[in-house]
């Protein structure tokens, strides 16, 4: 509906994605 909370989806949607990349690298080390 807002612009300003669809921008902030996006972003916590990028941020868990790049954490869970993180994390995944890590398990892997």
């Amino acid at each position: 509906m807002n612009s300003y909370s669809n921008k902030m989806l996006l972003l916590l949607l990028l941020l868990f994605n790049r954490v869970q990349r993180i994390f995944v690298h890590l398990y892997c080390l």
